[in-house]
């Protein structure tokens, strides 16, 4: 009887270590990136008195709006014709 199994060398099975090991150095490249692009991105921010600037404002004014008042119930959110 012939046997159909594939045969896997155990030296050929993938070693936990090692992909730990690769994982933690991308999750490590990963954190580097984002700690240099944060700064990066809050010094644009507050460079460029743009209408994306504004829109953040507006973001946070509703935010802010939500926060005293509660959200608006879906009912009442209805387009007057």
């Amino acid at each position: 009887m012939e046997n159909n199994e594939l045969q896997v060398p155990i030296q050929s099975k993938p070693n936990l270590e090692s992909i730990v090991k690769i994982g933690n150095e991308k999750l490590s490249d990963l954190n580097d990136f984002i700690d240099k692009k944060i700064p990066e991105i809050d010094s644009f921010c507050e460079r460029n008195n743009t209408a994306m600037q504004m829109f953040c404002e507006s973001e946070k004014g509703f935010k802010n709006l939500i926060l005293k008042y509660g959200d608006v119930p879906k009912k009442d959110l209805k387009v007057k014709k």
